[in-house]
């Protein structure tokens, strides 16, 4: 289990998107990273195993588009920071974030099931190259028993920005709609303990990506 927090709009609360982290660390505490795009439209990103560091690195005023992870230790040791998320492809400026379990082999044995030559340990790396292959569902549909929700922040090679949500029926993530955009969270009461009007909020279907 781990907790999935984001925003995407324009002027967003800080203060919101932190209280969110905060109420989301009770879905795990062995590592924490968030990733954004800045002013100048560069995919940005932090990840420590201290929950400070990163609430730290968070810009001030809130980026347009920025997701937060905090890690329940599954797939990968936590203590190698690349095996932390968020997951993120430097040459293809696209980084991914998610709770759940895709494939809890060792590296090796992922390598040989899915073709890839992988960067981590992580099994979230497997979604990440097939959302860059422009197949995200491939290895989470109903058919494979895996479990996955999560968001993908990148920029097209125009230099445009991009980020969605997406996951398959074994795990909540939820989306809120304010005035200022869409904030992200796992599940309703991680909103609802941040004071969050819940009123709007709608799961993210299942199999269908949303656009944010």
């Amino acid at each position: 289990m781990c907790g999935v927090v984001g925003f995407s709009g324009k002027v967003g609360s800080r203060e919101q998107f932190l209280a969110l982290c905060k109420q989301s660390c009770i879905r795990g505490v062995h590592a924490f990273g968030a990733a954004w795009i800045d002013t100048g439209g560069c995919l940005r990103y932090v990840r420590s195993v201290s929950y400070a560091a990163v609430m730290g690195a968070i810009p001030d005023p809130l980026p347009d588009r920025i997701m937060f992870h905090n890690r329940y230790c599954t797939s990968g040791d936590y203590l190698v920071p690349e095996n932390n998320q968020p997951i993120v492809f430097d040459h293809k400026h696209v980084a991914l974030v998610f709770n759940g379990t895709v494939d809890m082999g060792t590296k090796e044995e992922m390598e040989a099931r899915s073709g890839y030559s992988l960067l981590t340990e992580n099994d979230g790396e497997l979604v990440l190259r097939d959302c860059c292959e422009g197949e995200p569902f491939r290895r989470i549909d109903r058919e494979t028993g895996t479990s996955f929700a999560g968001i993908v922040l990148g920029v097209h090679p125009d230099g445009s920005p991009y980020m969605y949500a997406l996951r398959n029926e074994r795990r909540p993530l939820w989306a809120f709609k304010v005035k200022a955009g869409y904030f992200i969270a796992s599940t309703r009461d991680i909103a609802s303990r941040t004071k969050l009007d819940t009123s709007s909020g709608i799961q993210v279907q299942p199999y269908k990506v949303m656009e944010l």
